[in-house]
């Protein structure tokens, strides 16, 4: 899975109402991660604001994807890894079978997801 689309799930995921302490504790983890890569660029206070921006977006998975990236907070090793341990947290019948680690280097013509669909016409 691209960093993007890991960030991206993770903080949809972390947002859900119905998540256990365990999955609270790693989505702290995650958002201490982006505020301190924020703070890298700017001050303390308008970082916590992205971050806050960052998870008002959480229900519209396409401008998510694109405040994770113009952020330019997926290029992050921390951030990226506290991602992945919300979400090993959130499923992790999923992060036994490797659904989080997917390496698509020089693939043609592949999706990955839940529930998408693709047509290819030749």
């Amino acid at each position: 899975m691209d960093p993007v689309s890991l960030v991206t799930g993770a903080l949809a995921a972390g947002l859900s109402e119905t998540v256990s302490g365990a999955v609270q504790d790693a989505y702290r983890g995650l958002r201490d991660a982006l505020i301190r890569r924020l703070r890298r660029d700017g001050d303390e206070t308008s970082s916590e604001e992205m971050v806050r921006a960052l998870e008002g977006r959480a229900d519209d998975v396409p401008a998510l994807r694109a405040a994770v990236s113009e952020a330019s907070v997926a290029d992050d090793e921390e951030v990226v890894a506290a991602a992945a341990r919300l979400l090993r947290a959130t499923d992790p019948a999923g992060a036994r079978v490797g659904k989080y680690l997917v390496d698509l280097r020089e693939a043609k013509g592949v999706q990955v997801g839940d529930y998408s669909s693709m047509n290819i016409n030749f």
